[in-house]
Parts: structure tokens; C-alpha cells; sequence
């Protein structure tokens, strides 16, 4: 195993298909130890991280008797190493650039999200974050290693930037998954950031100001990196970075593990929330209600 990859990417999984035990570390990287009942077992990993792709497989029969020095190697999985372009046509006071002129100023990541078929999602591979500016000067190159599949694109930025645009090959990537195939990387991602909107409020409750989580969901998709803000012990909050479109506002006194792709989902939160439409470069003012978990509401938390 790679001495920078970590063990607890792992998973054990017994013969009913359950990956319910721990694997722990033993002095630091590479050294795991775990606790398992007598049966057979299968080691399985499958992970991407900044130095690629890594899969691996093997079984393990465990009896009465504790096994020690089993040796679970990695390979280098097929995953595609995907330049990202990243440009601007924001004015540089929209986000902050750190002292220097950087042409992606308030860039800060890509996060691939992994669509499963069965219409599950999960968190993919982060960009890794080492590129730079082109000879140019005109954009700046980034990289995200994704295995094969097909992966929703979003971005994370800082200051009041949003991904204006997220392309590759012709395709609009806010529209479209990106598919990845064995052996065949895609084409660059392209990103182009502009200025963004910012909205502003507090949260109340029974005249209260109040602590809560406020979303912002937009109507149609925008490329974000969808993420509640947690407003201030006054109820205020303020949100940068979003694209001039219409949004579902709302807060709640707990967090929601919300998926946005899902319009049933957001049925329940639109009478209690309210459409505002953003425009670039102004800042809304928006008075919101948090909803409570106590309201034995009829939606699922």
C-alpha cells in the first residue's frame, strides 16, 4: 500500500454482503488492525486520491485464533487524470485573490458528485488543487483524477463568484453528467467564473431572532456546491456567490440532508419558504421563519 494512502478507505464485507466492522490504524499509515468474528470475509477498496486511482480485492477466512501479518496490496485503478481550465469574467473585487492577480480569483475546487444507477449519489474525488496560470496569463489549470462512471459537476468558490459556465466537450455540465469510460478520459473541464448575487436577512421565530440553517435552492441547476449557511445566535445571515436566478429560501433549526435533484423532495419546503430573484452584483434583503423540528411537520427531516 502507497505510504500516503490511508487504510480506513477499506472495507471489510462478510458473506451477507455487510460492511458494518472497523478497521483502525496502527502507528500512523499503512498498519491497520480490526476486530472480526469467526467466518469469511472479503478485503475490498476502490478510492481516488491526488496520486490516482487504487483498487484492490482478496478474501480472508478468520477462525478462533487471532491472524496477524495480512497483507492487503492496492493496484493503480484505470481512473482519467482531467485537465480543468479555469477563466473569469469577473471584476477582481469580487472575490479575494490573496495579493496577486490570479485570472481565477474566487475558484477554490471542483467536487465531482458519483451517480450511482440504482438513482443514489455520493461524494466523488476533489480537484487536486496543484495547477496554475497558463503562459498566457489569460486562465488557470487545474486536474481532478476520476475513475469510470458518471459524475454531477460543482464548484466551490470564494467571494462573490459563480461558475457562470462548467463545459467539456460541447456539453453543459450544470445539464449533464460527465461520463468517464475505461480508457478514455473525457475532454477538459471548462470553467468560467462571472459575478456573482448576494442575499442578506435574519432568521426568526415567534419574533425571535433565532440560529438556523438557511438554504438556498435554485430552480434550475447553477453549478454550485450545494452547502446550508449557519446564520449567526442573532438570525443573521448573508450568502455570496450565487448565480442571477430565482431561489427557494428557507430555514430550519437542524440541518437537512437535502437532494436538490429530487423536485418531491422540495415540495414540503415551499410553503414554508419563500422565491426570491437574484440579480448580479446587488444584495437582496430576505426575512425568513425557521421551521422547526417540533412542528411535527409531515416531511422527512
Amino acid at each position: 500500500m502507497g505510504a500516503k494512502e490511508g487504510v480506513n478507505l477499506i472495507d471489510i464485507v462478510d458473506s451477507v454482503g455487510s460492511a458494518a466492522y472497523f478497521m483502525g490504524t496502527l502507528g500512523g499509515c499503512c498498519r491497520f488492525d480490526a476486530w472480526l468474528p469467526s467466518g469469511d470475509f472479503q478485503f475490498k477498496a476502490n478510492f481516488t486520491g491526488v496520486e490516482g486511482q487504487f483498487v484492490g480485492s482478496m478474501p480472508l477466512h478468520v477462525t478462533d485464533t487471532d491472524i496477524f501479518g495480512v497483507v492487503f496490496s492496492l493496484a493503480r485503478g484505470p481512473g482519467a487524470n482531467v485537465p480543468i481550465e479555469i477563466g473569469s469574467a469577473a471584476p477582481p473585487q469580487s472575490a479575494p485573490c490573496f495579493g496577486h492577480p490570479d485570472p481565477a480569483c474566487g475558484y477554490w475546487y471542483i467536487q465531482s458528485i458519483l451517480l450511482r444507477p440504482n438513482g443514489y449519489a455520493e461524494p466523488g474525488p476533489q480537484s487536486t488543487q496543484t495547477g496554475g496560470i497558463d503562459g498566457s496569463g489569460a486562465h488557470r489549470v487545474d486536474s481532478i483524477i476520476l475513475a469510470p462512471g458518471s459524475y454531477s459537476i460543482a464548484v466551490q468558490t470564494a467571494g462573490n463568484v459563480y461558475a457562470q459556465s462548467i463545459t467539456s466537450g460541447g456539453d453543459d455540465l450544470t445539464r449533464v453528467p460527465l461520463v468517464v469510460k475505461p480508457n478514455q478520459a473525457p475532454g477538459p473541464i471548462s470553467v468560467v467564473l462571472a459575478e456573482g448575487a448576494t442575499a442578506e436577512g435574519v432568521a426568526s421565530r415567534d419574533g425571535r431572532p433565532l440560529r438556523a440553517y438557511i438554504y438556498a435552492v435554485p430552480e434550475q441547476a447553477d453549478g454550485r456546491l450545494f452547502q446550508p449557511v449557519l446564520s449567526d445566535a442573532d438570525g443573521k445571515f448573508r450568502l455570496y456567490g450565487l448565480a442571477p436566478a430565482s431561489y427557494l429560501f428557507f430555514a430550519t433549526d437542524v440541518e437537512l440532508f437535502l437532494d436538490i435533484r429530487n423536485p418531491a423532495a422540495l415540495l414540503s419546503w415551499q410553503q414554508f419558504g419563500r422565491y426570491v430573484t437574484l440579480h448580479t452584483g446587488t444584495n437582496s434583503q430576505i426575512a425568513l421563519q425557521v421551521v422547526s423540528r417540533t412542528d411535527n411537520l409531515s416531511f422527512e427531516w
